[in-house]
C-alpha cells in the first residue's frame, strides 16, 4: 500500500513554504504532464486553471522542458487541446526558445554557444562514437538512429537491454568529462556536460531574476535529474509513475513524491509547495 502524500513528506521532514510565491514553473512533458499508460491523457483541467488563477495575481512563467522537437511538442499541444500554451520550452534537454503567438523566439545567445560548444565537442569525439557504433551494433538489437541533437542516437528494444547500454557508456566515458549520455527510458543522446535541463532552468531564472524558492519543477525519468535539484527549485515533484533513480534524487532534495500519475502528480505537488 501506498503511503499517503503527508506521510511521505513526514519521513522527508519536509516543510512548504509558505511565504514563497511560485514565479516559475518548470515541467517536463512525456510521462510528467502527459499520462502514455492513460492513453496519452493531458493534466487535469485543475493544472490549467489554477495556472491561470495564479497568473490573474502575480506573473508566472511557465516552462515545458522536454528531450522532444518542437513539431513534435507543438502538434501534442494542438492534439491534446491545451487550453493555456508554455511561455517558454527547452527542446532536445538544452536549445531555449520563448513562444510567442504559438511560434518559437529563438534565444540566441545561449542556444549560439549551445551549439558552438557541442559542434567543437562532436567533432573531437567523432573516433569515439565510431566504436560506440560498432560495439552496439555488435553485442545489441539495439537501434542506431539519426538525431539531430546528437551524433548518435540510440534506442534499445527493452529496458533491460537499455541498463546494459547505461553500464557499456558510464564505463567508455569516464576518459571524456566533458561528453555525458541523456537517458529517457530506452532512448539515448550525447550532450556536453554543461547542458541539460537544469541548467537550462538556471538560464531561464536568471534572465527573470527568480530565486530558487519561488520555482516549482517537475519531471518523471532520467533525463529530468539535473532540473530535479534544490539548487535550481525549492518545489521538486515528481508524479507515481517516475522511475526509481528520479524518486531517489526527489528525496534527496527535500521533494515531493505524489500518489497521482503524470498531470495529478504535478498538480498535487505544486499544491503542497505553493498552496
Amino acid at each position: 500500500m501506498n503511503p499517503s502524500p503527508s506521510v511521505i513528506n513526514k519521513t522527508l521532514e519536509i516543510n512548504p513554504v509558505s511565504s514563497s510565491t511560485l514565479k516559475l514553473l518548470c515541467t517536463d512533458f512525456d510521462g510528467t504532464l502527459i499520462d502514455h499508460e492513460d492513453g496519452g491523457s493531458p493534466p487535469p483541467s485543475e493544472f490549467f486553471e489554477r495556472l491561470y488563477n495564479a497568473r490573474e495575481k502575480a506573473p508566472v512563467t511557465w516552462v515545458i522542458n522536454t528531450g522532444r522537437g518542437w513539431s513534435d511538442l507543438k502538434y501534442d499541444l494542438i492534439a491534446k487541446a491545451f487550453p493555456v500554451w508554455p511561455d517558454w520550452v527547452v527542446l532536445t534537454e538544452r536549445l531555449i526558445y520563448q513562444v510567442v503567438d504559438r511560434e518559437l523566439v529563438d534565444h540566441s545567445d545561449w542556444n549560439r554557444r549551445c551549439q558552438s560548444i557541442h559542434d567543437d565537442l562532436f567533432s573531437k569525439s567523432q573516433n569515439l562514437f565510431t566504436e560506440i557504433r560498432h560495439h552496439l551494433s555488435e553485442t545489441t538489437e539495439a537501434d542506431l538512429i539519426n538525431d539531430t541533437a546528437s551524433p548518435l542516437g540510440i534506442v534499445a528494444k527493452t529496458e533491460e537491454e537499455a541498463d546494459r547500454i547505461s553500464y557499456y557508456l558510464d564505463d567508455l566515458l569516464s576518459e571524456w568529462p566533458e561528453l555525458v549520455y541523456v537517458r529517457n527510458s530506452i532512448w539515448f543522446r550525447f550532450s556536453h556536460i554543461d547542458f541539460n535541463k537544469g541548467t537550462c532552468l538556471r538560464e531561464i531564472a536568471e534572465k527573470f531574476q527568480i530565486h530558487s524558492n519561488d520555482i516549482l519543477s517537475a519531471g518523471d525519468h532520467c533525463n529530468d535529474l539535473p532540473m530535479l535539484d534544490s539548487q535550481f527549485a525549492r518545489g521538486i515533484v515528481c508524479p507515481s509513475n517516475s522511475v526509481e533513480a528520479v524518486k531517489t534524487k526527489v528525496k534527496k532534495n527535500s521533494g515531493f513524491i505524489a500518489q497521482g500519475k503524470a498531470g495529478h502528480g504535478v498538480l498535487e505537488g505544486w499544491k503542497y509547495f505553493f498552496p
